[in-house]
């Protein structure tokens, strides 16, 4: 994360008084984490000009001409926080911003986890065996030289949360159902700007039929053996950038693919099947899984 932004994330999410945040706190949080990064110096430096910024940015007095949007902010902002039955997110698809009624929202979700075909509650948190699992691979990679000691003090974690679940609204769609963690990242293109230069390189005869195909709830449809598979048969491209071998670095993709657990409402749940939303990791290991579905779809209609 940017240092600016991770400034902006403190001051906006995390700190309750936006206009005494405790940078000295911030400082000591970051200078735990890069004490063994040869870059500590520049990014002291870049955490430095972010602080000074962010303090000159709080001493800007409101433009007279803007006085009606920081009274509408204040308004709004007061009448949400008297209002505890409304829950405000983003929309799905659409740049929106949601106000929902939060006992709709909570039915919605409800409904979502309780999907025992997709999801299955468990007993008890697995966050601290996971992590224990995960820091114990950091270490033998380091002892075997496949990652230096930088990296390692990088990766891992001592105390962390189990994943939260969230929902954002369809908006376009009826009833405005929910989505589960939303990832929107498409496949070989950025945007429908990208796609029209390309296809321009391209002669389309009357006979060409342009389609799109949409997968419905990629991640959950994606099978984690076929996703591994997939992932085993292109080791010859990823083996040119990682001195970790290919069976490690299986056993590591395997752990994390199958930690799909996750906490709502205190209860504790595990995907049955798919790869797990929220994991970075996820959008990756998808497209090479819809690169491989791709490649057998075009050879057979050759």
């Amino acid at each position: 994360m940017h240092l600016a932004c991770l400034l902006v994330t403190w001051g906006g999410f995390n700190v309750p008084d936006l206009k005494h945040p405790p940078y000295v706190r911030l400082l000591s949080e970051i200078e735990s984490y890069i004490h063994w990064d040869p870059q500590a110096e520049t990014i002291r430096n870049e955490v430095s000009n972010a602080i000074i910024n962010h303090i000159n940015y709080l001493k800007q007095p409101f433009h007279s001409d803007n006085e009606w949007i920081r009274k509408d902010v204040i308004k709004s902002s007061k009448y949400l926080a008297e209002r505890n039955d409304l829950i405000v997110t983003k929309a799905d698809k659409a740049k929106l911003t949601v106000v929902m009624n939060k006992a709709e929202y909570e039915s919605k979700m409800l409904t979502l986890v309780n999907d025992t075909e997709t999801y299955e509650e468990i007993r008890n948190d697995p966050t601290s065996s996971t992590l224990k699992k995960i820091n114990a691979m950091f270490d033998q990679w380091s002892q075997e030289e496949w990652i230096d000691k930088c990296t390692k003090l990088k990766l891992k974690v001592y105390n962390c949360n189990p994943p939260r679940v969230y929902g954002l609204p369809k908006t376009h769609k009826e009833g405005m159902p929910l989505r589960l963690i939303n990832c929107t990242i498409d496949h070989h293109i950025v945007n429908s700007f990208e796609f029209v230069g390309d296809i321009r390189q391209h002669i389309v005869t009357n006979e060409c039929a342009l389609f799109s195909l949409d997968v419905v709830s990629l991640f959950t449809n994606v099978p984690v053996d076929y996703a591994i598979e997939s992932v085993r048969l292109r080791w010859g491209e990823l083996e040119e950038h990682t001195k970790i071998p290919e069976s490690s670095f299986i056993a590591m993709l395997e752990l994390v693919l199958t930690s799909t657990f996750f906490m709502h409402q205190g209860r504790f749940f595990k995907q049955k099947f798919g790869l797990p939303m929220g994991s970075p990791l996820s959008p990756v290991v998808a497209n090479i899984v819809l690169e491989r579905v791709e490649r057998c779809a075009l050879e057979q209609l050759h």
